[in-house]
């Protein structure tokens, strides 16, 4: 979930009404989750900036829709995945060869027992 931005601008200060606090005041200036702040301590300017931290809730339908996505993409994964030998005979190629390969394996059969059968 996005954060808007914030901005905080102090109003325009001379250098002459920062040197002129006295110790310890100082501009501060706090708009929604952002403090600014320019104050004088031990003779010094200090000049701070804050931000509230925030806990950003994503709502249950949008956790839903992701956990929804991410269930999609495992069983799509899965089915994409054939292995063993109905995989192997569905394969266009896969299933050539071993009709190739049989028909070898008969016609050799054939050659070589055959002159065995007319002695």
């Amino acid at each position: 979930m996005t954060i808007p931005q914030e901005t905080a601008t102090l109003p325009q200060l001379s250098i002459s009404t920062l040197r002129d606090l006295p110790e310890g005041a100082g501009y501060h200036v706090k708009k929604g989750r952002l403090t600014l702040g320019v104050s004088k301590r031990d003779g010094k300017l200090d000049i701070t900036a804050e931000a509230d931290s925030v806990t950003a809730l994503v709502p249950l339908k949008v956790l839903r829709s992701i956990e929804h996505k991410t269930l999609q993409t495992e069983t799509t994964k899965k089915a994409d995945v054939h292995t063993g030998l109905l995989a192997t005979l569905t394969r266009p190629l896969s299933l050539l060869i071993i009709v190739l390969l049989t028909l070898t394996a008969i016609i050799l059969w054939h050659k070589i027992f055959r002159p065995l059968k007319s002695r």
